[in-house]
């Protein structure tokens, strides 16, 4: 029986993300319990696993906590989409866990064409330069000086860049292998998000502008804030109300020993802070500065730009909560 409940868990998870067809809510009660791995969601008393079937525990409670918090945000139906925490902890476990090799070798790919290494020709576009030059240029300083990775530029606007020597080679081979499973994870999501192994060491390690600004319209950027929050369990208290039913607004957090038990309830501010993705409004305005400045000469696609904006916060502050709650004790 409890074989069978987790493995309807995993496939719930699974086909949701491989298929459009939505698989309806199965489960009432959402807990996190103690586990001789770490810390795993529990749902009905059944311990969630990864889409293929492993066992799942992450390193700290905190992020426990953020993770049973998707699952208890879900609704009538699971929706994968809305679960990126989720999302990166079976990655941890599925891929990078089981071909870590592989995961680093398609990381450092990126370093040939490193958003870092391309700069607009100044005379042609002065004002997409020096927002390259404001954004852009300090990480590549920061790489070279922290990591010991030399990116050399491509000529202004061109598309080819001189190669990367062995040695800044084999300093950013080090720094991805440095990487737990998690952080690994973590670092896969943003470099794929930023076109850039730069900015995805950077943004977990810390070191982007947590007041990165997209330089978009007022109402549009308030726009991507609310819809950003939202996305990130801070609807607004109606909204919140109607999408969790009230039966399920707690989550316990069963520990090994019953003397120790604890309930958590509401919503999990202290442990689950996600002011680290913050720093995910700098990586995405580094990464998309050629792209917010056609915006702001051509005008903004609503239904393409916003949602694709959205979504490139949501996976960064997704990355950069993850990796900074699976090193919180």
């Amino acid at each position: 029986m409890a074989s069978r409940a987790r493995g309807g868990a995993a496939r719930a998870f699974g086909a949701a993300q491989a298929a459009p067809t939505r698989r309806k809510r199965f489960y009432d009660r959402v807990a996190v319990a103690q586990a001789p791995a770490g810390w795993c969601v529990t749902l009905d008393g059944r311990r969630v696993p990864t889409p293929a079937g492993r066992p799942l525990a992450v390193p700290s409670l905190r992020l426990a906590l953020a993770l049973a918090a998707e699952w208890d945000a879900q609704a009538t139906h699971v929706e994968p989409a809305t679960m990126p925490l989720a999302s990166l902890a079976a990655t941890a476990v599925d891929q990078v866990a089981r071909g870590r090799e592989a995961v680093v070798a398609g990381l450092l790919r990126y370093a040939a064409t490193d958003t870092c290494r391309f700069f607009a020709d100044g005379a042609a576009q002065p004002e997409v330069r020096a927002a390259q030059e404001a954004r852009l240029a300090p990480v590549a300083a920061w790489l070279a000086a922290e990591v010991g990775a030399d990116l050399p530029r491509a000529p202004p606007g061109g598309l080819r860049a001189p190669p990367v020597d062995a040695a800044s080679a084999a300093a950013l081979e080090a720094a991805c292998d440095a990487l737990d499973d998690w952080s690994l994870a973590a670092l896969q999501c943003a470099v794929f998000e930023c076109k850039s192994l730069a900015l995805g060491l950077a943004l977990l390690a810390g070191r982007l502008d947590p007041r990165g600004n997209s330089n978009l319209r007022p109402d549009f950027d308030a726009r991507v804030r609310d819809c950003f929050d939202a996305r990130l369990g801070c609807a607004p208290r109606a909204r919140r109300e109607q999408s969790i039913r009230p039966k399920l607004g707690r989550i316990d957090v069963d520990l090994t020993e019953r003397e120790n038990f604890k309930v958590w309830s509401g919503r999990p501010e202290p442990a689950v802070d996600f002011r680290a993705g913050l720093d995910a409004r700098g990586a995405e305005a580094a990464a998309r500065v050629e792209e917010t400045a056609n915006i702001d000469r051509w005008g903004l696609v609503e239904g393409a730009h916003d949602y694709d904006l959205t979504r490139i916060q949501v996976q960064l502050a997704s990355a950069s909560f993850f990796a900074d709650a699976a090193r919180a004790p």
